[in-house]
């Protein structure tokens, strides 16, 4: 074999006027060999002990223009370096890319091989593709090869599916126990073999982009605390949730085979080791909630803003566990970057993420709240006009802050109103975003007073002198209905008053009657004798 190694830097390299996306990221700090091999054989290069997270292609063709993809690899050398392996043509020009991933830069290593005895490679022509697929639909990967592949075998964690040895894997009504890593390993007629990427099953209550385990461009510091300044930010290449007022989203995912960017910073103070992020574009400013419950181990939540272009700017976080919920303003056309990681360094688990985007419920009308009398007996109604995005999921209708029936969506309706139908009507209302308690009015009930005396007693002996009113009253006595005064202050409305008066017969005759309460200074009553009555 021969082999050879070149060390570098790409600190001041650039990108050519129509150079493509090497390894499929943009890229921006490219520098290119040629190598001609005298010989034909499988030929290796990779970027093993660099410093940055490197970038690999290998073209044929002498200019930008004629550039003909031959292979390509991100990160198989480990570490964010790159690896891979292409059955080499004697004589054959060849153009080397090194580049960093999101314009990253710093020194590189570039070693190369070439095993002129090795039997020729598969080739694989187009990769498995990550995607999202609704719980209990179908999942489909496919791998496209070269014609001399007579094998597959498709993995699952790098587990071999039984039974799965073609081009195609389907999976039929998916759930969370298919969420994971898939790749396939190809074996040709000269019983060589080579492995696809791998691409990544994710389950949502809608299909959209997978979630993403690095973030483009990893070389721009964090800044902290500041928020987006909400001018438009460059997604082009981006996989992007776009959300407005009343979206309701999940995505259950894995972050197996997830690593930790060196610029990444510790997720709210959290250890981490295998973050991955969605990117979420509110198209107007709304506020966000996103949270981790449902998740099978201890969450870290982090959001970072990119607006306008870098630096990230650190929005808000929690790691207050198990789950992790955060709630933020967001800025029409910025990009809020949700990492989620593991809390406490345990293995990776299945992450349910969770996103709703709006407001809380507001109660348009009545405004200001209502005030009602209405007679003991006569039907009443108190109308709403509620409005919420997200859409309510649950209204209460309260009496003095309790619980109390009668009311739907529109209205509170009691058809015959009583003593207990007066007082304070407000009512819950909650959606995805949370409650609110709006104050809808107050009701008075006239109730006619009536006072009433009932023996009562061993034998009937006793008496119980007993009434009730919409207000509060004085009950007075007199023996001789010329002289009053005022035994009992009943000061609390809608309730009973009852006084039992014990051995009537000390008194020949005894007369009662109620006034209101408050009354002017001038009507106050005098107050009874300890013994009278």
């Amino acid at each position: 074999a021969i082999s050879g190694t070149v060390r570098s830097t790409n600190r001041k390299a650039t990108k050519e006027a129509g150079e493509p996306a090497h390894a499929g990221n943009a890229g921006g700090k490219s520098v290119w060999f040629r190598w001609t091999p005298a010989k034909s054989g499988v030929a290796r290069f990779h970027t093993r002990g660099s410093t940055f997270d490197t970038l690999l292609d290998v073209y044929e063709g002498r200019s930008v223009q004629e550039l003909k993809l031959v292979e390509s690899d991100d990160d198989r050398g480990g570490f964010y370096t790159s690896d891979l392996r292409f059955n080499a043509v004697r004589g054959t020009d060849y153009a080397i890319a090194v580049d960093g991933f999101g314009g990253d830069s710093n020194e590189f290593i570039l070693a190369w091989s070439l095993d002129s005895a090795a039997p020729k490679i598969p080739v694989i022509t187009k990769h498995p593709v990550s995607l999202t697929a609704v719980p209990g639909s179908s999942a489909t990967f496919r791998v496209s090869t070269s014609p001399d592949v007579i094998d597959h075998q498709w993995f699952f964690n790098d587990t071999p599916i039984r039974g799965a040895i073609r081009d195609t894997l389907v999976l039929s009504k998916v759930d969370v126990n298919d969420i994971g890593v898939y790749h396939v390993r190809v074996m040709n007629e000269q019983q060589q073999f080579i492995e696809s990427y791998e691409a990544r099953l994710e389950l949502g209550d809608v299909p959209r982009p997978p979630s993403e385990d690095k973030y483009d461009p990893p070389f721009q510091p964090f800044v902290v605390p500041r928020l987006g300044d909400g001018d438009s930010p460059s997604l082009a290449g981006i996989p992007t949730v776009f959300v407005s007022a009343g979206t309701i989203g999940s995505q259950w995912l894995t972050t197996r085979g997830s690593a930790t960017q060196l610029s990444e910073p510790p997720p709210c103070g959290a250890i981490g080791s295998n973050s991955r992020f969605q990117v979420f574009v509110p198209d107007a400013p709304n506020v966000i909630i996103i949270d981790t419950v449902g998740s099978s181990y201890n969450t870290v939540l982090v959001v970072y803003s990119l607006s306008g272009g870098p630096p990230f700017r650190y929005v808000t976080c929690d790691s207050s566990g198990p789950n992790s919920t955060v709630q933020f303003n967001g800025q029409a056309n910025t990009a809020y970057y949700a990492f989620v990681d593991s809390a406490d360094a345990t293995p990776p688990g299945i992450t349910q993420l969770n996103w709703r985007v709006g407001g809380l419920p507001v109660l348009v009308s009545p405004s200001p709240p209502s005030n009602q009398a209405v007679e003991a007996g006569a039907a009443f109604s108190l109308p709403i006009v509620p409005a919420a995005n997200p859409p309510l999921t649950t209204y209460q209708w309260l009496l003095d802050n309790e619980p109390t029936t009668g009311g739907d969506l529109t209205k509170l309706a009691i058809a015959s109103a009583g003593a207990d139908d007066a007082g304070f009507y407000s009512i819950v209302l909650s959606n995805a975003m949370g409650s609110i308690t709006g104050q809808v009015g107050t009701v008075s009930v006239n109730i006619p007073f009536k006072l009433s005396a009932f023996k009562t007693g061993d034998g009937g002996r006793d008496f119980l002198l007993n009434g009730q009113s919409s207000q509060g009253f004085w009950v007075e006595a007199s023996a001789d209905l010329l002289n009053w005064c005022a035994f009992a202050l009943h000061s609390a409305p809608y309730t009973p008053f009852s006084q039992t008066f014990v051995t009537p017969e000390n008194h020949a005759r005894m007369f009662f009657r109620a006034r209101r309460w408050p009354a002017p200074p001038e009507e106050t009553p005098l107050e009874c004798l300890p013994n009278f009555p």
